[in-house]
């Protein structure tokens, strides 16, 4: 039976719902590394957005023996639109006594899950397709050596390369024997090729790969580097151009004490492409989550970190992240409404929490207390509706009869796509001018004269954000009667770069891109 729970504090209320906490699974065993797809765009539907989308699975490891973890299955439960909610049902691609781990999922341009399995006496590297809404193909072994092949990711990528000879590949990354492989894969694996050529004095470890543009077709491949017998890691950067096929050296991005964990994530806006590369420092002192950025937006080696939580006295792990964006039918491409759903790990005086957030990162963050202190956790998008994008936050935690799955909606307005709201229809905000700008730009909104019960103004907000969702200053917040208004914002103390600014009235959220020039 689905099981809720209801959490009650200051951030309850989140687009005007509550936020609740539902049980997912209710299993024996240990439910580990829950997975969702890789949507084209981020959009669990196709791309005429028709708002019928496809099916959303939720892919997880299903061990029956919790405490020697000697048997295990790749399992899913469906996501039903009509009840937006996952449905009770269990679903398993493999049922053997094996291992089954370390799930990849794409949907796009096939619906591939991939994962390595010890069924053959070694680790070797498994896919299936989904070849209709009920069937699967049966898991095939594609990479299978007498070494251990382990830990294959799908490429991260947010839309198929182009009209060429590419536009069916998909690319995943894996290792054997501390090499990191970058494969390519089109019904059959056509290619395979090692990414770091450095192998005389350095090891490679949980290696992450993403596209930064399907047109640019520039490949970047993230792992750890380390030395045998140094416990201590670094965090290494490689790319290629996927037609001239030439990897550039490895770029040292971190060596600050244990650099570990690398994940491509979207958070925020960033040119070239929607990704940030994220890892993890690990002190004597703490574990904290850090995001590298390019601050002239050109190619993902960084030039500055910035961390996720700045407080010495709290521990991050694991950040999940992306962004998808809804442009308005009246409007052009520039008027954009954009979300970045999120979850990572947070420990604080012992206690553990998983960590969820609406808008921007700094926006109404939820803490929710698990027991689980290795609790494995995703986000992900599960269905478009007329009104909103629903997202599901999920993460593990320990019940009476197990480890099970446990999840929070998400919902995120669609804003004027579907011109439901009179108010949010005449609420409008300008793009800022001059843009680009240096060092002052003028920023218009307008309220409109709409009736009102109650009151006559609206309580309005206009904050200016850097790239990665962080308050830069607040420009307006109180109660505003109909009308033009203009505010100008002063960037004279900012670096160059890419900032946005959002309007929110009432129920109303807009957010426009600027850009400053020095």
């Amino acid at each position: 039976m689905r099981k809720f729970f209801l959490i009650l504090f200051s951030f309850s209320i989140l687009f005007g719902q509550e936020f609740a906490v539902e049980q997912l699974t209710d299993i024996k065993g240990k439910v580990k590394n829950p997975v969702f797809p890789q949507f084209e765009l981020n959009w669990p539907g196709n791309l005429s957005f028709s708002l019928h989308p496809y099916e959303t699975n939720l892919f997880f490891e299903h061990y029956v023996k919790t405490k020697s973890d000697t048997n295990s299955n790749i399992a899913y439960l469906k996501f039903n639109y009509d009840e937006r909610a996952f449905e009770e049902e269990l679903f398993y691609l493999t049922n053997n006594s094996f291992i089954q781990k370390n799930i990849s999922v794409t949907a796009f341009p096939k619906y591939y899950v991939m994962w390595q399995t010890n069924k053959n006496g070694n680790w070797d590297i498994e896919y299936t397709v989904r070849l209709d809404d009920t069937t699967w193909s049966e898991p095939k072994i594609l990479i299978g050596t007498e070494e251990d092949e382990t830990n294959p990711e799908f490429i991260n990528m947010i839309g198929t390369v182009g009209d060429n000879e590419f536009r069916n590949t998909i690319w995943f990354t894996f290792e054997r024997d501390n090499k990191v492989y970058l494969a390519e894969f089109e019904d059959s694996l056509k290619n395979l090729e090692l990414v770091y050529t450095n192998q005389e004095n350095f090891l490679y470890s949980n290696a992450q790969s993403c596209l930064t543009d399907p047109y640019d077709k520039e490949i970047y491949v993230a792992s750890e580097r380390f030395e045998p017998g140094n416990e201590n890691k670094q965090i290494v950067l490689t790319h290629k151009n996927i037609e001239t096929g030439v990897w550039n050296d490895e770029v040292v991005i971190s060596d600050s004490a244990n650099s570990h964990n690398p994940k491509f994530i979207q958070f925020g806006f960033t040119s070239p492409g929607p990704y940030f590369l994220s890892f993890e420092i690990e002190t004597e002192e703490r574990n904290s989550v850090n995001i590298a950025y390019d601050e002239d937006y050109e190619n993902l080696y960084s030039k500055g970190l910035t961390e996720l939580e700045t407080n010495p006295a709290v521990n991050t792990y694991g950040l999940f992240s992306y962004i998808y964006l809804i442009v308005t039918k009246q409007s052009s491409s520039a008027d954009i409404d954009f979300y970045f759903p999120f979850i990572y790990k947070q420990v604080q005086n012992d206690s553990t929490f998983v960590v969820m957030g609406q808008g921007y990162y700094d926006d109404n963050k939820i803490l929710v207390h698990v027991k689980n202190d290795s609790t494995g956790f995703t986000v992900g998008p599960v269905a478009a509706y007329p009104e909103a994008m629903l997202s599901y936050m999920v993460w593990t935690d320990v019940t009476s009869n197990g480890t099970n799955l446990f999840g929070a909606k998400r919902y995120d307005d669609l804003g004027a796509v579907n011109e439901n709201s009179k108010l949010k229809k005449s609420i409008t905000l300008f793009q800022n001018y001059p843009n680009p700008f240096n060092p002052t730009t003028t920023i218009k909104f307008a309220i409109p004269s709409v009736e009102r019960p109650y009151r006559a103004s609206l309580q309005t907000k206009l904050i200016v954000y850097d790239i990665l969702g962080r308050e830069v200053k607040t420009l307006l917040n109180k109660p505003m009667p109909p009308g033009e208004y203009e505010i100008e914002f002063d960037g004279s103390n900012l670096p160059s770069g890419v900032y946005l600014y959002r309007l929110t009235a009432s129920e109303y959220i807009k957010t426009r891109k600027m850009v400053l020039i020095k």
